[in-house]
């Protein structure tokens, strides 16, 4: 019995990490394509239907995209400036150590890329 769970276990831990090392695809082509695809599943679409609600997804996907990389772009702008402030107040050594205190910690997955 003990050996039966323990197997089980194992089994579980090892497709947990296989599945937690999937890349997954944030293009908006992809985003559009899953959004679709469920619709169709889930209330039985025709092809032209579903070639029309995808291109309705593909536009929003990409609004949504142009959007987040904006987001991002600004949040840089914003974080240089917030340094340049804190490096007018701050010595060297401290900055320094600031910036090591708020340096990404491991490996973030990029979305979108």
């Amino acid at each position: 019995m003990k050996k039966t769970v323990v197997m089980m276990l194992v089994a579980g831990f090892m497709s947990f990490g296989a599945f937690a090392q999937q890349k997954r695809d944030f293009s908006p082509e992809k985003m559009a394509e899953r959004k679709t695809q469920h619709m169709k599943e889930k209330l039985s679409l025709d092809d032209a239907q579903y070639k029309k609600l995808y291109d309705i997804n593909l536009k929003e996907a990409k609004k949504k995209h142009a959007e987040a990389l904006e987001k991002r772009e600004k949040m840089k702008v914003e974080r240089a400036e917030l340094k340049k402030q804190y490096s007018s107040v701050l010595t060297q050594e401290q900055l320094k150590k600031w910036e090591e205190g708020n340096k990404p910690r491991g490996k973030r997955p990029q979305r979108g890329k």
